[in-house]
């Protein structure tokens, strides 16, 4: 089995889990936590994938780590990924899992992209505004990437917003290019 089915099999199943109890949210919280966890800690990353240590061990320090973090059906589904030596497909189950709950309540997924990060005031009121605009719950992720130079890049779904500085300049030098070959012909 390829790695997205796998992966999709144990979302959709702890989806319906979720939905069964009607715990999607609480289930949403923990798969959020875990998922950011994972994203912005090499070293969790790197144990999750790590071949030598046996799955009782990894259990016992997921345990230690999130059981008071998360719930109990969070903390048992872990228990089952790592008892089933599952857990290197974890951030993509997480992934699906949040794709799932997303699709179900109408929050749609949207992405910004800046060369600083927002203040969260800003950020908060960019939420807003989107929200409005859409007539729909947003859950807006920001990533920093300095070669967008200033501006941002806002990405809702498959719609592309590119008011960054660096395609401005990029759009600019095109045509100053365009411009040079028009006169030498």
């Amino acid at each position: 089995m390829n790695e997205s089915k796998i992966s999709v099999h144990y979302a959709r199943a702890l989806f319906k889990l979720a939905k069964e109890k009607d715990i999607l949210k609480q289930i949403a919280d923990d798969s959020t936590l875990l998922f950011e966890s994972i994203n912005t800690s090499a070293e969790f990353h790197k144990f999750l994938k790590d071949p030598l240590m046996y799955p009782s061990k990894k259990k016992a320090i997921m345990q230690q780590t999130f059981a008071d973090n998360i719930s109990e059906i969070s903390m048992d589904f872990l228990n089952l990924i790592f008892t089933k030596q599952r857990e290197e497909y974890l951030p993509l189950i997480l992934r699906n899992y949040l794709s799932y709950y997303r699709k179900e309540t109408g929050i749609k997924e949207a992405t910004i992209t800046t060369a600083v990060p927002l203040s969260e005031s800003v950020s908060q009121t960019l939420t807003e505004k989107i929200s409005r605009r859409l007539n729909t719950q947003v859950d807006l992720t920001q990533y920093t990437n300095r070669e967008v130079i200033g501006g941002f890049i806002l990405r809702i779904e498959d719609m592309q917003i590119d008011a960054s500085l660096a395609t401005h300049l990029r759009h600019i030098r095109q045509r100053l290019v365009k411009a040079r070959y028009n006169i030498n012909a």
